[in-house]
């Protein structure tokens, strides 16, 4: 007997297909919508000021938990779906996995081993004194951290940094999820092309009427040279490059898709040319007509397939190239050019010559013909000059790199962590530069000293591997428009690797996510491809099912995690932009410090390791204690006394001295009751505390150190104050504003030789506290030796102060001491030969040995003739000397020369009257 399957299984069946349905067809849905997010994101972020606000960065990561709650949806619900990756998200993720690495805490064995460097800092920067009874800490009532430390030297900004990259990898693979199909990668380029040309316009307008303001009313708070959105012109120039990119493939598109076309009708006999893989016939120019016809012919055919998207595409590069011509920045026009030749010479090798990127030179040069009508010609022209000046290049970012790299050493092996750079470089630098580098203005040095040489070689190899993906698509013959993306990932790679060298866009959120959402397309679309056999197996991972969705939900948690990370830190940055601390008595009342404490300490509690956040919060606390000891001082005080000396009672400095003399003097019940005053013991403490925090999560902030060591002498022994200083003389040696500070605390604890030591370095890197040195050795009498241990061995600062400030003729024997001094440290230096001359002829004039300073004046002056400031010294010897006719020569050429210069016309009247006044009969001198 035979059993048939039971009737309702069809019946059954049926309602759960048509339940899959709805399911199926949301997934394009979702795909969709996550192109549209993505899309918004790379349009708007550049427009919100590059997007490096965190209140910004916040809703970027928004976007990207929206694209991958939408990639995981298909991964879950459609099993038909591909779950091929391309390779090049492997040096990304494995550089997620070096970041979490870093904030790992880890034993100090095994700390030793991956980071000598960061293990070495960390024992001299944050162990407390091993000779102090009890530590500041335990003064406190604070409770001591256990022993293990991670590789990162600080974790909160590795922790920010690893949020970002979090970011870019979410959009990387997206983009190889959502922008793989050739259409949708057309239109990606023709958006970025269409916002990138808009940027540029926006920007030759802002330059144009620039009034000092973003927008015409967003202020620069912290200076910049801006273009467009961006606070800093070079980041705008990289944004454009990448728009660049777009705007050629678009341009490569456009120019070849009917060619493509036509060249299916053509039939295959014997009379029909025969066509490239472009569909261009190539037929040979007739015997004799040579190459001038041949790309004559090439022109022509290329004018007649020009239509109103090709034209369009066009006009979209010559604004964008404009643009990026008007940003001034030199690392973009390098970049520029350099993708321009690499992107040529692979068109070339690749036999891709029928591209007719002669069209771009074409617009290359209607771009500069748009800068020269907006009439900017003049400003870049003096831009492009610096590149050759010798002395700019050596003023510019060379000299930091040289610093940066004294670091390697170091951190070559693990990194000193993500995000620590601009906390680190201090450590080595070697000159005096006010600026203060964000980012190593080089990607591939920042990279080496944050990530190792782990994190660079993972760079590397991630640049190579979307370079060589672009390079498969440009051969690719399966679609026509495949080369076109090729191109324009080609010039992507191109630019920014090259731009890398000179700059830090792409740490630049907008930048980011717009090279990532490229390149991430572009691998893709070549992963793809080698699933299907079209290209090397080499460029996909394999296709695991559950490695794709693994990887997808793992993203995604990364994602809501760096959200909530960012979101923390932008709850600080807001507290911080809305807190000031007044260095003048005529700041913010107690009342309002104290409200800003207590915003702080709400942000600071999602946030507690971030010890830029720990250190505001400490001068807070510095700032509302100086407030209230201001009111008390007044109180105490006839209502006539002065604010401003008031106000120097309560600085912290001041306090410090009071309990060294105190100390020194064993005054020791009036050193406690200073220590328990209310004013000092209701705030300082807290400050304290703070100040602990953040040296236990970063201990790389010269201010921290500087103001432990300003107040734990209210809480430990004042000698213990010293071991602040070293630290803070360690981790700033090229700050003459530190190691002037440090000069004062010193001479306060009575260490004079440490404070000379530290005031030379400070007076050997700038003058600029040469005056408040003076005023407070000037104090005691000023010996040889003062000199020689106080000043730095400069000739000329010697001269230039025995001249200013020691010129009265109380002060003669001071001058000539000095005088002494800078004669001999002249016989050891190797200055140039002029300035050697003119040195000693102002060494021995000070000393009041004309005769030999005139001959010494002489030389300089024939080895420079037109230094009138030697010139006129010259002359003021020669009449000193009673050689009235040659100071009158001398004197009437440097009038000649300037005269604008009063002093000049001056000597040069007081000759002609010493004349007439000694001899009448002779008459003023011509």
């Amino acid at each position: 007997m035979s059993i048939s399957p039971p009737q309702t299984s069809r019946r059954t069946r049926a309602p759960y297909r048509r339940a899959r349905q709805p399911r199926k067809a949301a997934l394009p849905v979702a795909g969709r919508l996550a192109q549209l997010v993505l899309i918004a994101a790379v349009t708007v972020a550049p427009w919100l000021f590059g997007g490096v606000q965190a209140a910004v960065q916040v809703w970027l990561l928004c976007g990207a938990v929206v694209a991958l709650g939408c990639w995981l949806l298909q991964r879950l619900t459609d099993r038909s779906a591909s779950a091929v990756l391309p390779v090049a998200v492997v040096p990304l993720v494995c550089a997620a996995a070096l970041g979490v690495f870093q904030i790992v805490p880890l034993s100090a064995k095994v700390h030793e081993i991956l980071s000598p460097g960061g293990a070495e800092l960390g024992r001299v920067l944050q162990d407390e004194n091993p000779s102090s009874p009890t530590s500041l800490e335990e003064n406190l009532g604070m409770v001591a951290t256990a022993g293990q430390r991670p590789l990162s030297l600080y974790p909160a900004s590795t922790r920010r940094d690893l949020a970002l990259l979090t970011l870019a990898t979410g959009v990387f693979l997206c983009g190889a999820v959502f922008f793989k199909n050739p259409r949708a990668q057309i239109w990606l380029c023709g958006l970025i092309a269409i916002n990138g040309a808009a940027l540029a316009l926006f920007g030759m307008v802002q330059q144009l009427t620039f009034n000092g303001m973003l927008y015409w009313s967003v202020p620069l708070t912290n200076g910049g040279g801006p273009f467009g959105p961006f606070v800093n012109h070079n980041n705008a120039g990289g944004f454009l490059n990448l728009c660049l990119a777009g705007a050629l493939g678009m341009t490569v598109w456009a120019m070849t898709r009917h060619r493509t076309h036509d060249s299916g009708t053509h039939s295959s006999g014997a009379d029909t040319p025969r066509t490239d893989h472009w569909g261009v016939a190539r037929t040979r120019p007739a015997r004799g007509r040579g190459l001038l016809a041949k790309l004559s012919q090439q022109a022509l055919d290329s004018f007649a397939h020009l239509d109103a998207l090709a034209l369009f595409a066009l006009t979209l590069t010559v604004f964008i190239v404009a643009g990026i011509v008007c940003s001034l920045s030199r690392g973009a026009w390098i970049a520029m050019f350099a993708a321009a030749i690499v992107t040529a010479l692979a068109v070339w090798s690749a036999r891709r010559g029928h591209l007719k990127l002669w069209w771009m030179a074409l617009a290359a040069t209607a771009g500069l013909a748009l800068v020269s009508w907006v009439g900017m010609s003049g400003q870049v022209r003096a831009r492009l000059a610096t590149l050759a000046d010798q002395q700019t290049i050596a003023q510019a970012r060379i000299p930091h790199w040289r610093d940066g790299l004294r670091a390697m050493p170091d951190f070559w092996q693990t990194g000193s962590g993500l995000g620590t750079y601009r906390y680190v470089y201090g450590l080595y630098q070697q000159r005096f530069d006010d600026a203060w580098y964000y980012h190593a203005e080089n990607q591939y040095l920042e990279t080496l000293v944050e990530g190792g040489i782990v994190g660079l070689g993972l760079m590397l190899t991630l640049i190579g591997l979307v370079f060589l993906a672009a390079w498969r698509l440009m051969r690719d013959d399966s679609d026509s428009r495949a080369p076109a993306i090729g191109v324009a990932g080609i010039f992507a790679v191109s630019s920014q690797a090259t731009h890398a060298l000179f700059d830090f866009g792409l740490y630049i959120p907008a930048n980011m996510i717009l090279c990532a959402l490229v390149c991430g397309s572009i691998s893709g679309r070549v992963a793809h491809l080698a699933r299907q056999g079209s290209s090397p197996r080499v460029f996909a991972l394999p296709p695991v099912r559950p490695l794709a969705t693994a990887l997808a939900a793992l993203l995604l948690v990364a994602a809501v995690w760096a959200c909530l990370e960012i979101r923390s830190v932008a709850a600080i940055e807001t507290a911080m932009k809305n807190t000031r601390v007044s260095q003048t008595p005529d700041g913010p009342a107690p009342e309002v410090l104290l409200r800003a404490t207590q915003r702080m300490a709400v942000a600071l509690q999602h946030r507690e390791d971030d010890a830029e956040a720990q250190y505001r919060m400490a001068r807070l606390w510095v700032g509302l204690y100086r407030a209230r000891a201001l009111e008390q001082l007044r109180r105490e005080n006839a209502p006539a006394a002065d604010d401003l000396q008031l106000w120097q009672l309560t600085a912290p400095v001041a306090l410090h001295a009071s309990v060294h003399r105190l100390a020194r003097d064993r005054r020791t019940s009036e050193l406690n009751g200073l220590r328990g005053e209310p004013v000092i013991g209701n705030h300082l403490p807290h400050a304290l505390k703070h100040l602990i925090l953040a040296r236990r999560s970063c201990a790389l902030l010269p201010g921290v150190h500087l103001m432990l060591a300003e107040l734990s002498v209210l809480l430990d022994d004042p000698s213990d104050d010293s071991i602040h200083l070293e630290r803070l003389r360690r981790l700033a040696p090229s700050d003459p504003d530190v190691l002037f500070r440090a000069g004062l605390l010193d001479m306060n604890a009575g260490r004079n030789d440490l404070a000379y030591d530290s005031w030379r370095r400070s007076l050997s890197l700038s003058p600029r506290y040469l005056d408040g040195i003076l005023h407070f050795v000037g104090q005691w009498p000023i010996g040889p030796r003062t000199i020689e241990r106080l000043l730095p061995d400069s000739p000329s600062l010697l001269i230039k102060l025995a001249r200013e400030r020691y010129r009265s003729d109380e002060n003669a024997a001071i001058r000539r001491m000095f005088a002494q001094r800078a004669a001999e440290l002249l016989k050891q230096d190797n200055c140039p030969e002029d300035e050697h001359c003119y040195l000693a002829g102002a060494a021995l004039a000070l000393q009041g040995q004309y005769a030999q300073a005139i001959a010494d004046y002489t030389r300089a002056v024939r080895l420079r003739p037109r230094q009138t400031g030697w010139r006129y010294e010259l002359a003021l010897a020669l009449k000193q000397q009673g050689m009235i006719a040659e100071a009158h020569e001398h004197a009437a050429l440097c009038a000649r020369m300037k005269p604008n210069q009063r002093q000049y016309r001056d000597l040069l009247e007081e000759i002609n009257h010493t004349r007439l006044t000694s001899d009448p009969s002779s008459g003023p001198l011509k």
